[in-house]
Formats: C-alpha cells, structure tokens, sequence
C-alpha cells in the first residue's frame, strides 16, 4: 500500500517556502522569450507562475494544458519559467510551436529558489491573485478547479489555507514508512467534505479503492463528484481518466460521457474537450461518431500531430473493421 500511495503522490509538488495566504515572492530577474511582458503581480491581475525545464518530460506534459488555460481563460497572466540559458530556451519554444502559446521566460536563480524551496521537483506552479498575494500550489495539472473558482471569487483564501493544511497533512500521513490507510481515507474524506471537487483527493480515493479490489467503490467516489461545481478543464481530465483506465472493471464509460459533456456545454470548441469526447465515443464503440469528432477538433487545431495521429489509427480501425464484415464466414 505504501507504494501505491507514493506512486500517487510521485506527480504532486509540495512547498514550504511560499505560503498560501502570503505576499509571493519577487519576480524581478525575468526576462520574456514569447509573449507579452508580465504585469506586477500586485497589478490586480491573476497569475500562474509555472517553473519548468526543457529536459522535464512531466513538463512536456504540462506544456498544452497551460495553452489550453491560457486559451480558455485570457485575463490570467500565465508564464513558464526556466532557469536554463537562453540559447537551449528558444530552440525549444520554436519546436513547441501551437503547443506552447503562452508566456515563456528565464529567471535567475535566486529568485527561482525562493519560489521553489522546498518544492520536491518541477513542473510547480503557484496562483497568485491580483493583490500579489498566494492562492495555492501544486502540479499544473490539478490546477483547472482551482484556477475556476479563484477566477469566480468562490474560494477565500482562508479556505484555501485550510484546504493547504488538509493536503500538508495528507502528504505526511500517506508518506510515512507506514502509512495509516484509515487517516489517509479520513483526510481524503475531510479534503472532499471541504472541497466536493478537489483533484488529488478524487483520484487517490479511486486508487485506494482499486488497490483494494472494489470498482463499487471506485464508481462511487466519482458518481459522487457534483458536476455543475466542477470546471470545464476538470471534468475533462476527469473524463479522460474514466474510459483510459487500462483495467476494465475500473472504466466508467457512461461517468466519462457525463463529464465531458458538462465540460462541451461550458466550452463547445475546445479542441481538447472535442478530442476526449471522441476517446468516450470509441469507447462505447461508436467509431464513426469519434472520428467525426476527432476531425472536428483537428479542424481546430491542423498542427497537432497527435490529435491527427488519432484520427488515423480511428480510421484504420474502421477500414479494417469493414473488411472484416464484408469477408465471406468461414465454413
């Protein structure tokens, strides 16, 4: 069980150094590759401070979610940063291409360290809002809800200071050389009463359950999620998750339809949406309704290789499909 817990904890950042509910630290030493300059963090504006490196192959994951934030939510200032030279920057930003289309910068080390002490790897992301004042941290991924609810005025940040101490203790106590599998459902269980819609609580919680055996249990935490609290980008993910799982008792297809369904009504040309629809289309097995969708959010974005990649193992699968039918039976 330690392992399991661990292996879920591997894609989380914890940090000590910057507090929420504390002023942030200093961003002076940036210099901007790509985009537009950065306003002061206290300018009123919301910011996401994202640190990376271009030989982080977690960040490569990270790098089109950010596009897709930056996309979807334009008021917020989003900016990666390295502390890389800017010789090995730039040549990566061009390769990148419509996969990064946000702020891009260098910052200097000690700057870096001052947001990334105690942070136990990268990508690390910390909100800021408008009064240069932190809202929360963590990986990049995890960050759609709280992004939603920071933008709405629906967290304080005495609740996301409470929310912050529920996650410092859950790390601790699932951490441990042995783990308190009761406390860790306790506190999960607290993280989901103070928050119905917090990631890395629904995820864990999915996990224990199948560690333990129970997909019940596991369709009940996410059957549980209120969706008209959840947002867009986080329905997404929680959709993703829901027909991918490479365990067929633990796929909740008809959950994964809902989800990215609520995300479609709040976003309906969001080719990332679009493309996850197509992935919960092919698997309820209805093959020619995904590659409609999947040409549909080509169309949105023609550049991306992976999405066109989709679309031609989603074709191959019906042209051989339709061989298949149309071969005489066997005597």
């Amino acid at each position: 069980m330690r392992s399991l817990l661990l292996l879920v904890f591997a894609a989380s950042v914890w940090l000590s150094a910057v507090t929420i509910g504390e002023p942030a630290p200093p961003l002076t030493s940036v210099q901007i590759l790509q985009g537009e300059p950065l306003a002061p963090l206290d300018g009123g504006k919301l910011t996401l401070v994202e640190f990376w490196a271009t030989w982080c192959r977690p960040c490569l994951v990270s790098i089109p979610h950010l596009t897709a934030l930056q996309k979807a939510y334009p008021a917020v200032q989003i900016i990666g940063l390295s502390d890389e030279d800017e010789a090995t920057v730039r040549p990566f930003i061009a390769d990148q291409g419509a996969a990064m289309r946000y702020r891009v910068g260098l910052i200097g080390e000690k700057e870096r360290s001052a947001w990334m002490k105690g942070a136990r790897g990268i990508p690390f992301a910390v909100l800021v809002n408008g009064e240069g004042v932190v809202l929360w941290s963590g990986h990049p991924l995890e960050l759609d809800q709280v992004l939603q609810d920071a933008l709405n005025g629906k967290r304080t940040v005495d609740q996301l200071r409470t929310l912050a101490a529920l996650e410092g203790e859950l790390e601790r106590v699932a951490t441990a050389a042995q783990p308190d599998i009761e406390k860790v459902r306790d506190i999960l269980n607290r993280l989901l009463a103070a928050d119905a819609t917090h990631q890395k609580a629904l995820r864990l919680l999915v996990s224990l359950a199948k560690h333990e055996g129970h997909p019940d249990a596991a369709r009940a935490v996410l059957a549980g999620v209120p969706l008209q609290q959840l947002s867009p980008g986080a329905a997404n993910v929680l959709a993703w998750e829901s027909v991918s799982d490479p365990d067929l008792a633990y796929r909740q297809v008809d959950l994964g339809l809902a989800f990215i369904r609520h995300a479609l009504t709040k976003e309906p040309e969001n080719p990332a949406f679009i493309e996850t629809h197509a992935q919960v289309l092919y698997a309820l097995g209805l093959l020619d309704r995904a590659i409609a969708e999947q040409s549909r959010a080509l169309e949105l974005v023609p550049d991306d290789a992976e999405i066109a990649a989709t679309l031609a193992a989603f074709r191959s699968i019906q042209a051989t499909a339709a061989t298949l039918v149309a071969a005489p039976a066997s005597p």
